[in-house]
């Protein structure tokens, strides 16, 4: 019973690894994208924070002139003293994104995605599992700065192992071929702070 408390406490903290979208020449909504993800997870009463690496992978497909179809999964490790494991999460989501542009070179958006949610602990002898269904919502803003140059403001919201989290993230990529760019995004939430370096190519 306590471990899996630990558990939902602990995927509550990390599950929100948010995947960059941003745009071209044009903006864009097809692309396939991989992260390299670092996360620092502050746990309420431990001595230290938890150190996590992990990698994350998402493809964009349009379907309409105003929609887009996403599937995007992430797996992190997280390690302790000694390099320990204590556990790793996978994240899947699959959704629809509605955008729209308001000004030239500004889009707003909207994402909403089924998640799986799962969670292995290990104490050094035997793991245990869980895992949880909800869903996501993500709204945001992204601005072609430059002709190489797009910055992205999102909020996340989601509620799984009956915990809430909220995360606000910051992004810029830049291009340095027409369809393949490389981008940096900040994300945080009361627990967490992420790190998410990732190369995308337009498809």
């Amino acid at each position: 019973m306590i471990k899996r408390f630990i558990c939902r406490i602990f995927l509550a903290v990390v599950i929100l690894c948010p995947v960059s979208e941003v745009m071209a020449d044009d903006i864009s909504y097809d692309y396939a994208q991989a992260d390299y993800i670092s996360d620092t997870v502050d746990l309420a009463g431990s001595i230290a924070d938890v150190e996590g690496n992990g990698i994350g992978f998402s493809i964009s497909l349009s379907v309409a002139p105003a929609f887009a179809a996403k599937l995007a999964v992430a797996s992190t490790t997280f390690e302790v003293f000694q390099g320990k494991a204590v556990a790793t999460t996978k994240v899947t989501t699959l959704g629809v994104t509605a955008h729209t542009s308001v000004v030239t070179d500004v889009d707003v958006f909207t994402d909403v995605s089924v998640i799986k949610a799962e969670i292995t602990v290990g104490d050094g002898v035997g793991s245990t599992s869980d895992n949880d269904y909800s869903a996501i919502v993500d709204a945001g803003v992204r601005y072609r700065a430059t002709g190489k140059l797009e910055l992205e403001a999102r909020f996340s919201h989601v509620k799984v192992f009956g915990y809430t989290v909220n995360a606000s993230t910051v992004s810029g990529r830049f291009y340095f071929r027409k369809r393949l760019s490389v981008g940096a995004s900040y994300v945080a939430n009361s627990d967490k702070d992420s790190l998410l370096i990732s190369v995308r190519m337009d498809i």
